[in-house]
C-alpha cells in the first residue's frame, strides 16, 4: 500500500484522478480528504511480462530519439563547416565527440540508468 499525504490538501482528487487515470499503472487509488491510499497488487507473472514490455518499448524510444538527435548534430556540424565557421579538423573532432557522447549514453540506456 502506498500512502500520499499531499502539502496541499485542496490537490487530494487530483493526484487521485491522476493516478487512476493513467491505465499502465493499474492502480485505483482511494482517499478520505486528508491522504490518498493506493493498494499496490502483487506482481503476476503477466504483470510482469506487461512492464518488461513496456520497458523495452521505452528503451526503443529513447534510442530513436538519441538517432535523431545524433544526426540532427551532424547536420549542424556540416551545415557550419560548410559556412566556413568550422574546419574540417574541427568537423572530425566534433563528429567523435557526438559519437562519444551518443556510446556513452547507449551504454547508460542498456545498463538501465
Amino acid at each position: 500500500m502506498l500512502l500520499v499525504t499531499p502539502f496541499d490538501p485542496s490537490n487530494i482528487t487530483a493526484i487521485s484522478s491522476a493516478i487512476r487515470d493513467n491505465q499502465s499503472l493499474g492502480f485505483n487509488p482511494s482517499d478520505d480528504g486528508r491522504v490518498v491510499r493506493v493498494p499496490v497488487p502483487a506482481l503476476t507473472e503477466e504483470r510482469r511480462h506487461q512492464l518488461v514490455k513496456q520497458v523495452s518499448e521505452k528503451v526503443e524510444e529513447a534510442r530513436i530519439a538519441m538517432r535523431n538527435i545524433r544526426q540532427d548534430a551532424l547536420k549542424d556540424a556540416k551545415r557550419m563547416k560548410d559556412n566556413k565557421e568550422l574546419s574540417e579538423d574541427d568537423l572530425k573532432r566534433v563528429e567523435k565527440e557526438i559519437d562519444g557522447l551518443m556510446s556513452k549514453m547507449q551504454t547508460q540506456i542498456d545498463r538501465g540508468v
